[in-house]
C-alpha cells in the first residue's frame, strides 16, 4: 500500500472515531457495555495512530469490539445506533486497507450502474425473472445516489434489493455469461453495499 493512501486511511479512521466519540459522549469508557467498549477501542485506535503503531491491514484483527457491534447490532437505541453502525462499517473497511466511497465519488458508482443497466436492457439472451427485476433495482440504487441524500453502504438486507443478491455472488453470478456483467456487479456490490472506493 502506498504511503499517501495509508495516510489517507489513517486520517479517515481518526475522523470517524471522533464522530463516534462525539455521539457517545454521554457514555463511560468501560468494558461493561457495547458503547463503552467502542469508546475504548476508538481511543485506542487514535492513540496507536498518533504513535505510528497502527499497521494496516493488521489493525482489522485488533478491533474486536467494533467488529462485534457492527455485525451483531448490539447498541442500545438511545445511542443513535444506525448512524454509529454506518461509521463502524467505515472503520472496519478502513482497517482492512480499503478507502471509503464518499458522495463526491458517487459518479463512479453511477457509471457502473449505467453500464450494467445498458447491458441488461439489450441482453444477448433471454433474462430470467430475477435478472429482469434486477434492472429496476439498479435504477432504484441509481436514483438514491443521484436524487436523494443517500449514505452508503446501503443495507444489503433491504428487500428492495432482493433480486440483486439472487443474481449476484462474490464468486459467480447468474449473468456471468454476459460479457462484463460480473465486473459491473462486483464493483457495484463493493461500492454500494460495502462503501468501498473502487477505481
Amino acid at each position: 500500500m502506498v504511503a499517501n493512501q495509508t495516510n489517507q486511511i489513517l486520517d479517515e479512521i481518526i475522523r470517524y472515531c471522533d464522530i463516534i466519540l462525539d455521539i457517545l459522549s454521554d457514555w463511560r469508557a468501560d468494558n461493561d457495555t457495547p458503547p463503552g467498549r467502542i469508546i475504548l477501542e476508538c481511543i485506542w485506535l487514535k492513540q496507536e495512530i498518533s504513535r505510528n503503531n497502527l499497521i494496516i491491514p493488521d489493525a482489522y484483527q485488533e478491533i474486536t469490539s467494533i467488529r462485534h457491534s457492527y455485525v451483531d447490532s448490539d447498541l442500545p437505541p438511545e445511542t443513535e445506533p444506525q448512524r454509529i453502525y454506518d461509521y463502524l462499517g467505515y472503520i472496519v473497511s478502513l482497517t482492512k486497507g480499503k478507502l471509503i466511497l464518499k458522495p463526491e465519488n458517487y459518479p463512479i458508482a453511477v457509471s457502473e450502474l449505467d453500464g450494467l443497466i445498458a447491458l441488461l436492457k439489450k441482453p444477448p439472451r433471454r433474462l430470467n425473472p430475477n435478472e429482469t427485476s434486477l434492472v429496476s433495482e439498479l435504477q432504484e440504487i441509481r436514483r438514491r445516489l443521484t436524487e436523494i441524500d443517500t449514505t452508503v453502504p446501503l443495507p444489503d438486507q433491504d428487500p428492495a434489493f432482493k433480486n440483486f443478491w439472487d443474481v449476484y455472488d462474490y464468486d459467480e453470478s447468474s449473468i456471468d455469461d454476459i460479457p462484463n456483467a460480473h465486473t459491473h456487479l462486483d464493483r457495484i456490490a463493493k461500492m454500494v453495499f460495502e462503501a468501498q472506493l473502487v477505481q
